[in-house]
């Protein structure tokens, strides 16, 4: 991780652990969470089921443990499994 942002790989499965194509709606609903505790410095590509996200760590409340679990009981999320992992970011 960088001195100056925090990065999370985020994946979505279905309750029953199958991948699910992450749509707009979905992206959306990850972005507002997020939003709550920080702001995002970088967005990646969607990929399948799985998107890159960053938070700026100077306004960032964010953990990858804190993040999931607020995104399983996000109130439009909580329908879905969302695994956050750390991702290390080279400098």
């Amino acid at each position: 991780m960088s001195d100056n942002e925090y990065r999370y790989k985020i994946s979505i499965k279905d309750q029953d652990s199958h991948d699910i194509k992450m749509t707009p709606s979905i992206y959306g609903q990850l972005v507002n969470c997020i939003g709550l505790k920080a702001t995002i410095s970088y967005v990646g590509e969607i990929k399948d089921n799985t998107v890159e996200i960053g938070t700026e760590s100077v306004s960032s409340g964010w953990s990858a443990s804190s993040l999931q679990r607020a995104m399983r009981s996000y109130p439009t999320l909580s329908q879905y499994d969302v695994s956050v992992e750390d991702i290390d970011i080279e400098q």
